[in-house]
């Protein structure tokens, strides 16, 4: 499937999208940290960061399960400085297989292969508010879920690889017409 939508996070929340997830439906013991109890009802599996004033937005954190980034994006500035606080920012998540990808404002971010969950709920999420704190708010607007087939991911990778081509033809124009202008 493909998701799209865009947010609005107050700076001090931390939110996210959750995809492809599930509730647990007993009291579990958290696979990474077993002594964690996980409570009958939480909901556990990936979920796409929208953390202002982070370099993390657009990534997926396995929420309550593995507790763990599912991308580095250590080597990757875009991405890092893909969100634009106190900004509408338009999330692109893309899940074909065990393949899962997502943009944000048309750069990439995350781009992973995970076989735990192939399918599950869609959710919206705001972390939890401090005592004393607020009121914050996030936003959503124009949320759009639509099947995507295999002919149409393999469309959708050749615009990628050619929009992708394009932007290094005008990066590449731009230094050349600055070496010209010197």
């Amino acid at each position: 499937f493909e998701l799209t939508f865009e947010v609005k996070c107050d700076t001090p929340l931390n939110s996210g999208v959750q995809i492809r997830s599930h509730l647990y439906l007993q009291d579990t013991p958290q696979p990474s940290k077993p002594s964690r109890i996980r409570q009958a009802g939480e909901v556990y599996g990936y979920q796409c960061e929208i953390a202002p004033e982070n370099e993390t937005s657009g990534n997926f954190w396995d929420e309550g399960r593995h507790t763990r980034w599912h991308d580095d994006f250590a080597e990757n500035a875009q991405a890092r400085a893909a969100f634009r606080d106190g900004e509408w920012n338009t999330y692109r998540i893309l899940a074909a297989g065990n393949r899962i990808r997502s943009w944000i404002n048309g750069i990439p971010c995350a781009d992973f292969e995970d076989d735990l969950d192939a399918s599950g709920f869609i959710g919206l999420q705001v972390h939890s508010i401090g005592r004393g704190q607020g009121p914050f708010e996030v936003r959503w607007r124009d949320i759009r879920i639509r099947e995507v087939r295999s002919a149409t991911i393999a469309h959708l990778e050749a615009i990628e690889v050619e929009s992708a081509l394009r932007c290094e033809m005008l990066t590449a124009q731009a230094e050349l017409e600055s070496d010209f202008s010197r």
